[in-house]
């Protein structure tokens, strides 16, 4: 009953705020001066989570460079959010919608005290429960920090000298919507934009007309397409993408500055370029707002002789291309894309796919993400094509990935 008569006061609450206009701030304060902290931070499933304390409970937040300003759901239930009014937000897939803006209570994160920070209430379209809210970029532009993943530690420092020479190649960043914009080459002679984010569960996924220009005009990008389809990947915080044509990348090289990032597989998006977390499994981030700059230092530097006298240096990647999407639908796991030339086709999934149960067990959106498959073992899926056919693929679970190597 308490808890249900504090979420009716609150919900008044925003009812009596629902006209006031939120106008984006970073007022929120840090409660120490000329620190250097460090922050235990996990990496799982290609996204790096903090833990936070909120009163007495111990929270889970995602470090989201792609996202202005931090994130809670409606689900997660905290005490003592004070309403601040509407702002307006777009999401990953490029939907925008009016949502309440709140400040949090006072969090503690590692040694530090956040207080006065701000968040959008957010409705959760996905129900992970790994996930409590997120904390934007709007943290790193008041501090300094190298991320670590390989070390599970974060640095964070206000010192603006403290991270000034880290080792790494560095790229100057500019704001767009409060996010970090930098340049960077896929293919050779082509440059793009990309969001740094670390929100993004793709080592790096390039924004479709900037692609498709990139093909026209260019034979040597045209040589590194490994597919085409129709589908549809990207969850935002307001609903999926719209199907349209998705493009399946073998870049040989993709330049950061001097290094090179070779055997980079990646996707096209409707969205903004984007360079998502995985990244962070072959190297360190620096993200130094004191200067502008993001520094990647690889775990795993090489050279190698060039014509011209000068080392190459690069990082050698290797990922995995990304072989099948499931977007949710009506409540149901769907096949949003997927590449021909993967074992889950060869399987016999195919686009537009509905999922209706695992092993006999009827299964909803929620319950394909919560499903615990075990690596090499075999399942029965039952499907539901387009066109309303059913049928039983054999398979393993086609969203297992092999593990990144530490």
């Amino acid at each position: 009953m308490r808890v249900t008569v504090t979420i009716l006061m609150f919900l008044g609450l925003l009812s009596a705020e629902a006209q006031q206009q939120y106008r984006y701030r970073l007022d929120f304060t840090i409660g120490a001066k000329d620190f250097v902290d460090t922050v235990q931070i996990e990496y799982e499933r290609g996204q790096v989570y903090v833990p936070v304390t909120i009163g007495d409970r111990q929270l889970r937040f995602k470090l989201d460079t792609g996202s202005s300003q931090g994130v809670v759901y409606d689900d997660t239930f905290v005490e003592g959010l004070r309403p601040l009014g509407h702002i307006r937000s777009e999401d990953a897939t490029g939907m925008s919608r009016s949502v309440t803006m709140v400040e949090l209570p006072p969090m503690c994160l590692g040694g530090l005290t956040l207080r006065g920070y701000k968040a959008a209430l957010h409705k959760r379209q996905v129900r992970r429960r790994n996930e409590d809210g997120i904390i934007g970029f709007d943290l790193l532009r008041r501090v300094a920090a190298k991320i670590d993943v390989r070390h599970h530690r974060m640095i964070l420092t206000d010192r603006k000298k403290w991270l000034k020479n880290e080792p790494g190649v560095a790229l100057p960043y500019r704001l767009v919507n409060h996010t970090p914009r930098v340049q960077i080459e896929p293919v050779e002679g082509e440059t793009a934009t990309v969001v740094m984010d670390t929100g993004s569960r793709q080592l790096l996924s390039l924004n479709r007309s900037w692609t498709a220009a990139s093909l026209a005009g260019n034979e040597d990008a045209r040589q590194q397409v490994e597919g085409r389809c129709q589908g549809q990947m990207a969850i935002g915080n307001f609903g999926v993408e719209q199907e349209s044509e998705v493009v399946f990348l073998g870049l040989r090289a993709v330049r950061w500055g001097d290094l090179q990032l070779r055997d980079v597989h990646c996707i096209t998006t409707q969205g903004n370029s984007h360079v998502g977390a995985p990244l962070l499994t072959y190297g360190t981030l620096t993200v130094n707002p004191f200067q502008r700059r993001l520094v990647f230092h690889p775990y795993d530097e090489r050279k190698e002789a060039a014509d011209r006298g000068k080392p190459t240096s690069y990082c050698q990647i290797g990922n995995e291309q990304l072989r099948i999407a499931f977007v949710p639908k009506n409540g149901k796991a769907v096949v949003g894309l997927i590449w021909e030339r993967s074992k889950a086709y060869k399987q016999g999934f195919r686009q537009g796919d509905t999922l209706e149960r695992i092993d006999g067990r009827e299964v909803d959106f929620d319950d394909f993400l919560r499903f615990r498959a075990v690596y090499g073992q075999q399942y029965q899926f039952s499907l539901r094509d387009r066109k309303g056919a059913h049928r039983v693929v054999k398979a393993e679970m086609p969203t297992l990935e092999r593990v990144h190597r530490e």
